[in-house]
């Protein structure tokens, strides 16, 4: 007999753990620290100052729509903790990311700050407990920090870089890449504000505070792809459109990024780019000439993988939230086998209890005996929310009603 769907909440609970788990692991790492800089000052008679900085170690935690069930960003000061915290996680890890947050300064021009920022800003933290731990005021036990109140969405992409940005000057050509970055991001939020005045479609989906409040850091990966972007905000539409439009940077837009033309000069004398374009002209049975000038019209980036993701305050109420925001979305299910007219049966009480204004869950009626959706891939059944019959393009659905469903999903089936 399955449970009424308010008890069923154990999964839930999992993810609070896990989340917990994790952070006390950050805290626990961070104390040590700052009782072996006590002991070494005591012993040398040093005066004591702060042993670490106060943003460290205090991860903030997202829920992503995917396969996996956690996210969490945490800021480290060196490469010992990620070997730590790894081998203490209890659960399996889908992919650690490590990555170096750059300096705004050293590769952004002056007002690109509005929108860019560097993650010790957002993470920055009151004044430390006596003692040095970390402030409890400014967290909550869940790991929400402050900015996840006004930004709960998080989209985190992963930036393949083409093959000739890092031969010869690729320290040089990577730091004039996150300048156009930067830059683009800013003109896209420009170029938004002047549709949303020129448009009624573009005003209903984006409101000013969503521009207002975006947030966008850059990040150096370390691992297949050379860069990365965490786009904090309140709706998936302004973080799409940022990624969007970074997607179709140049080797021209770079250029145009180095008043010095310094990276320009540099890529005129390398002989490997002057080798692979005279190879590329022969292949094309052009005159060969080397210039480098042919790149400006070639893209950046070979491809990009990005993963979204909400905080845990707004997961849990996504209707007080501050998300905001239209989506088109699908829900993708795998169901044990000989289980699969038993969960049919479990969605059809979710939906029942969605509000009829906020949600339509199936494109079909899933009560029917006379046919089944199946979906042939990984999932076995797919939900589209929002669809009453078998259309597409799908209309357009509040996010939050997406998010309401998927708890309900999660409390539903995750373990009885």
């Amino acid at each position: 007999m399955r449970r009424p769907l308010v008890e069923s909440k154990s999964y839930l609970d999992l993810l609070l753990g896990r989340q917990e788990h994790f952070a006390a692991k950050c805290h626990k790492y961070r104390d040590g620290i700052e009782d072996n800089y006590k002991k070494f000052s005591q012993a040398n008679g040093l005066e004591q100052g702060d042993a670490v900085s106060p943003y460290l170690f205090d991860p903030a935690f997202f829920i992503p729509f995917g396969h996996a069930d956690d996210l969490a960003v945490v800021l480290l000061d060196d490469f010992d903790p990620v070997h730590y915290l790894t081998a203490e996680t209890r659960t399996t890890l889908e992919e650690v990311c490590l990555a170096f947050s750059p300096k705004l300064d050293s590769f952004s021009q002056p007002g690109d700050g509005n929108i860019c920022c560097e993650l010790p800003d957002l993470f920055a933290l009151k004044a430390p407990r006596p003692g040095g731990r970390i402030a409890e005021e400014k967290t909550t036990s869940q790991g929400i920090h402050s900015f996840q109140q006004e930004l709960p969405l998080l989209a985190f992409t992963k930036y393949k870089a083409h093959g000739l940005t890092t031969v010869g000057p690729g320290l040089l050509f990577q730091r004039n890449l996150l300048g156009a970055m930067a830059a683009k991001v800013q003109s896209t939020v420009r170029l938004l504000r002047e549709r949303m005045t020129a448009s009624e479609s573009v005003a209903a989906l984006i409101s000013e505070e969503d521009l207002d409040s975006v947030k966008c850091v850059f990040l150096d990966l370390q691992g297949p792809e050379e860069l990365g972007t965490l786009v904090f905000c309140r709706n998936y539409s302004v973080a799409t459109t940022l990624i969007a439009s970074l997607r179709t940077l140049t080797f021209g837009d770079v250029l145009e990024q180095d008043p010095s033309r310094s990276l320009g000069e540099s890529l005129r004398r390398s002989n490997a780019h002057r080798t692979i374009i005279g190879l590329q002209q022969r292949l094309r049975l052009e005159r060969v000439s080397g210039d480098v000038d042919l790149l400006r019209e070639m893209h950046v980036f070979r491809w990009t993988h990005t993963s979204l993701a909400v905080s845990p305050n707004a997961f849990y109420d996504p209707y007080q939230s501050k998300c905001n925001g239209f989506v088109e979305a699908l829900s993708e299910l795998q169901i044990s086998p000989g289980h699969r007219c038993s969960v049919e049966e479990q969605i059809k009480a979710i939906a029942e209890s969605c509000h009829a204004d906020r949600m339509k869950t199936s494109a079909i009626d899933l009560s029917s005996k006379e046919y089944h959706r199946y979906e042939a891939g990984i999932a076995d059944l797919v939900l589209p929310h929002g669809a009453i019959f078998c259309v597409w393009p799908l209309p357009l659905v509040s996010l939050a009603s997406v998010i309401s469903f998927l708890q309900q999903c999660l409390c539903m089936f995750g373990y009885k």
